[in-house]
């Protein structure tokens, strides 16, 4: 009889410690749904991490599409990236593992297994994973948690873990979305600068403030001579090419602070 008790006790405890589980589960949910900010997602995500997994260090890095590099977005507790992570793997995400292949990497003792690529490993006796950001079908980042446990990533906490950093994507992958979606709204699909519809709203606003601030607001208006005879000599692919060319040099060559647009087109 005290068996039986005991084991029903025991069967109790694993339901409710499940049912503390899955609430947490739908309160980190909750959590990322109503958040429009990438970067504040990736806070969220390492605060509520480090809360229920309790890792010695915790760290998201991404990839940066623009110099294929890698990002080190958040490390908490805060240290240099390259105290952390090896410099080769930050000029050169794809020695990761993770980043390479897209799956997790769990090493639960680093005298006893074969270690990840990038990790600066100072100390003995622990474990880490390495759990990939999937966004898309693509990977663009890894959340890096190490414990100085060596019996601590077990079966079961992997599985929580992955649960988190799920929902972590997702969250990430809508934002990205509607970011997607905003920008072609207000960008021209030819020269990627802003469309008439940007320049509408924004020049309506720009002499709101000039006037509050009695202050001088510049206009300048250009075009492209001879562009007709550009289309009609080379084709509007040229035409195409042309406009482009001279949408990025414009670019490059305006201050931050300006809005450059497309009028016409």
């Amino acid at each position: 009889l005290r068996g039986e008790i005991s084991e029903r006790k025991r069967i109790e405890e694993e339901r409710n410690k499940h049912i503390a589980d899955l609430r947490r589960l739908i309160e980190f949910s909750d959590l990322m749904s109503n958040e429009l900010q990438e970067d504040t997602l990736i806070k969220h995500t390492v605060h509520v991490l480090k809360g229920y997994f309790n890792p010695d260090i915790i760290a998201v890095l991404k990839l940066n599409n623009e110099n294929r590099m890698m990002d080190v977005s958040v490390v908490d507790p805060p240290v240099a990236a390259d105290k952390l992570i090896k410099k080769e793997v930050i000029l050169d995400p794809s020695i990761c593992r993770v980043i390479r292949t897209g799956q997790k990497v769990i090493v639960r003792d680093i005298c006893k297994e074969p270690v990840c690529e990038c990790i600066l490993h100072d100390t003995k006796g622990y474990g880490h994973a390495c759990l990939p950001l999937i966004v898309g079908g693509n990977v663009i980042g890894v959340v890096v948690m190490i414990k100085k446990d060596t019996g601590y990533w077990d079966d079961e906490t992997y599985r929580r873990l992955s649960a988190y950093v799920g929902i972590a994507s997702s969250a990430i992958y809508r934002v990205r979305l509607v970011e997607v979606n905003k920008q072609a709204s207000i960008t021209d699909a030819l020269t990627g600068i802003y469309n008439r519809r940007f320049f509408d709203e924004m020049l309506e606003k720009q002499i709101a403030l000039a006037k509050r601030d009695k202050e001088s607001l510049s206009l300048l208006i250009a075009d492209i001579d001879h562009f007709k005879k550009v289309n009609d000599t080379y084709g509007h692919v040229a035409g195409d090419i042309l406009l482009q060319v001279i949408a990025r040099n414009i670019k490059t060559a305006i201050r931050s602070s300006d809005i450059f647009a497309r009028y016409g087109g």
